[in-house]
Formats: C-alpha cells, structure tokens, sequence
C-alpha cells in the first residue's frame, strides 16, 4: 500500500536519505524541517504518517508530539518518533504510534511504516470513523493471552504485566491457543515469543491465528530476542501490530510494554467499532428497515446475478411478484402504524413460507418479490399457492396502540419463468428485466380477476383460484 508521508528532521541528509527510500517504495513524501513547518504541511496535506527524527529545529519531537496529539486536525495521525532509548518511553507517554532509535536498520524501520499505513488504511476507510474512535476512551479491560517459549517466562510477563494492566492474562501454549479459537474463544491480544519450542515457531502461530476466523480480528505482539530486528520485520509484515524484547529486564521495558500493550488493546476496540459500523452500513445497504427483508437496491442486481447463472447452467428461474389486496384501505382507514404492522408480519409469512435459497426482498409500498433460482414454473405455482395460503391462514393481529383487533389479508401473486433457449443467450439484465415485467403484468392480472390467486405469465391464466377472504374492512381496491 501507499500513502502521504511527512518526514520532519532539521538535518537535510536524515531527510533525503528517508525520502529516497520511501520515494522507491512509491509513497508520496513531504519534507519538513522545523516545527512550524510540520504543523503547517500536517493541517494542509493531512498526511497517512508522519515521522519525526531526532534531529528537528523547534520543538524536539516528544514536545512535537505532544502538539500534534492536541490538535484535532492530527489527533488521529500515527506517529512514528525516532529518539534514544532514554526517551522512548517518554514518546509513547505523549502519544507516539511507535518510538524507535534513530539507529534503526532500514528494513525495521520499512516495515513499521507498513504496519502503520495498513492500519491507517483500515480505519480511515470509512469516513470519520478515526476521528470518532479517537475520541472514545472506555475503561481499559480485556484478555490477553500469553505464549512463550517456555512456562517460566510465560508467568514471569504474566507477574510483570498484570501488576501496571488491569486485564486478564492468561498462559496457553501454541495448541491451546489454536484450540480456543477454533471454539470462538480468542484473546484480544496475543503477545507470543518469536521462538517457542522450535524456531521461528511463534511466527507460524501469528500466521495461522492471523488465518483462523476466530482469531484473525485480535491484535497481536510479537515477542523478539535483542538484536533480531530480522524477526521483527517478519513478524510486523505477517500482521503483528508492535514487538516487544523477549527479555523483561528492567523497569523501563516492562513500562514501555505495558504502554505498548494498552495501544493495542485500544486499537482492537477502535477497529471493533469500525468493523460494527460497517456491518450495519451494509445491512442498512440492502435491507428493508421496517420488514428485514432485502430492499429494491439489493434485490434487482441480485435478479441479474441469478438470470445469468441461470444461463451459465442452462436452468430455469421463477419469480413471484405479490402485492397486498386492499392494503391501501388499511392506511387509511385503520393507520399507518396498522399498515406498518400488516407488512412486518405478512413479510415473515411469506420468508417463512419459501425456503431459505430464495431471495425475498421488499420492492414497495407493500410490493413483495421472491425470486426462486432454479426453479421451473410448476415449482414455481406450488411455492406461490404455499406462500398464498400462507398469508390467509390467519388474521393479522393489530396493535393495541392503534385500537387492536385483527384483519385478514390476502395476497395477489403472478409468477414469471425464465427458460435458457438452447443457441440463444441473451443479456442477463434483458432477462431479469423481461422477467420481472411479466411476473408483475401477471400480478395485475391476478388483481383483475378478482385478487388472491396467482397467475402464471406465460398464458396469463389461473392457477388455483380460490374464492375472495373478506376482510374486516371489507373495502375495495387495489
């Protein structure tokens, strides 16, 4: 992937040398050498990351940080600060992404900035979405597993942690944790050694719980050996958000992994709430806000899609158009909360009476389509006599807020089939199109001659016709 990347560093040769490298790799780089001018560029450019070296003219790049983190324009910008060990803490405290010396080797310090823009692609595909994730702080909580190559160190980070983190750490090995995923029961956060019992090993298991459905949303650190920034290229580049040392010597690295840890606790809600959103966008995308079913939007291109595999496989298709008898009638004489609640429930007839491989979707008013692949047209007349008497069974039982009682409804229904004519293939929108227009003129038919029946669209005649239900409003009309 690529992005806008802000360099800032007050020693002209840091800046080009950086900008070569990333230039190479496509990114589009800005330079920058004093404060002020990051400032400016970062409100103007608003760039995917920035990074800021150790040597700027202003601000050094803790207090830079600090600036940029209060600002709202760039609140949400990851940061990557190039200081000494001495300060790294110090950088993370202010809010720095990552915090690495300047000494750093290049394919390291490569990989980070991959790691950061994958992210920042992630949350920034939805707009607003990391701005609005920024600013929800809930209570840190969570479980984090612990995996390392042996079970003295596992308890030794557990003892370490668990006194500065309020979250749950738990012990496994690489097969418990491949076990509790497959039953649905990730960590949030996994830190696993590099090398468990064979090396590279802790790789494998990033890779493979990274690849399982229940495990592939967690958030990941990689434990490495000092010295083996090799392992933590690998480890970044296989989806790892942070490394940590292996070894938890002294204060300052158990400090600077507990920070690290809550980062990425924190990132995994913020990605949570983004992948929500995006699911509810989706279904409010293609389905019908009052019934459930899919709407028009969702239900005509999916028509398409089921008429040319209908072609590819030389199959039939059906389609039932149905509408409410009268329905108007029942917005205006009993309400539109009555009306609301006749579709919600004649809408779980219909699906319940069709099986779940046909697509039933609202297309209006009270306008219902199902659209039945590979299904010809004598199936076609038994599902719709099914969903017909489906509907008539019983009365719909109105709400009490609109005065209660219940009212029988009945359904007109046409059915269109499209059949492959063997040397001849048509577009497929021609066919849904052709198809849904014949399923709807038969509908219209069925209303004609006297509604709740169906009629099939290929001689426009009647198919089990049954007597009028009468209604409790006992009205005429569509």
């Amino acid at each position: 992937m690529t992005g806008r990347i802000l360099i800032a560093d007050g020693l002209a040769t840091n800046r080009i040398m950086l900008k070569v490298r990333l230039s190479a790799a496509c990114h589009d780089v800005l330079t920058a050498e004093t404060t002020e001018q990051v400032m400016a560029l970062a409100m103007r450019e608003r760039p995917d990351l920035i990074i800021l070296g150790a040597s700027l003219t202003g601000d050094d790049p803790v207090a830079l940080c600090r600036r940029l983190r209060q600002d709202a324009a760039t609140a949400t910008v990851p940061l990557l600060v190039q200081c000494d060990a001495a300060r790294q803490i110090e950088a993370l405290r202010a809010g720095a992404t990552a915090a690495l010396d300047p000494r750093i080797d290049e394919q390291m310090l490569l990989a980070r900035i991959r790691s950061l823009l994958r992210e920042r692609e992630f949350l920034g595909a939805m707009p607003g979405m990391a701005e609005a994730a920024a600013g929800f702080e809930a209570p840190l909580r969570g479980t984090v597993t612990l995996v390392a190559d042996t079970p003295s160190r596992a308890l030794g980070w557990k003892h370490l942690l668990s006194q500065r983190l309020p979250l749950n750490f738990t012990v496994n090995d690489a097969e418990q944790a491949l076990a509790a995923a497959a039953r649905n029961k990730p960590a949030e956060l996994y830190v696993i050694a590099s090398d468990l019992e064979h090396q590279g090993e802790g790789l494998r298991l990033l890779a493979e719980l990274r690849s399982r459905t229940g495990s592939r949303d967690a958030s990941f650190i990689m434990a490495v050996p000092q010295g083996r920034s090799d392992i933590a290229t690998i480890a970044l580049d296989l989806g790892a958000g942070d490394t940590m040392p292996l070894a938890l010597q002294t204060d300052a690295a158990v400090e600077a992994t507990a920070i690290t840890i809550t980062a990425q606790i924190r990132r995994k809600r913020q990605t949570d709430r983004y992948r929500a959103e995006a699911e509810r966008h989706r279904v409010w995308a293609m389905t019908d806000s009052l019934t459930g079913l899919y709407n028009r939007r969702y239900a005509l291109p999916r028509l398409t899609a089921i008429a040319q595999e209908a072609q590819e496989q030389g199959a039939p298709f059906s389609i039932l158009a149905m509408d409410l008898d009268r329905f108007k009638q029942v917005n205006d004489r009993f309400g539109h909360a009555a009306g609301d609640a006749v579709l919600v429930e004649i809408a779980a007839r219909i699906d319940a009476a069709l099986p779940e491989s046909v697509l039933v979707a609202r297309v209006g008013g009270e306008e219902f389509v199902a659209v039945l692949p590979q299904t010809d047209a004598d199936e076609a007349m038994g599902m719709a006599e099914t969903v017909r008497q489906a509907v008539m069974a019983e009365p719909v039982i109105l709400p009490e807020r609109v005065g209660g009682g219940d009212l029988q409804v009945t359904l007109s229904i046409g059915i269109a089939t499209g059949c492959p004519v063997e040397g001849r293939c048509a577009e497929p929108l021609r066919v849904a199109e052709d198809a849904m227009d014949q399923a709807d003129r038969a509908m219209l038919e069925a209303k004609s001659l006297g509604r709740n029946r169906v009629i099939r669209a290929s001689a426009l005649r009647t198919a089990w016709q049954w007597p009028q239900s009468a209604s409790r409003a006992g009205v005429s009309g569509r």
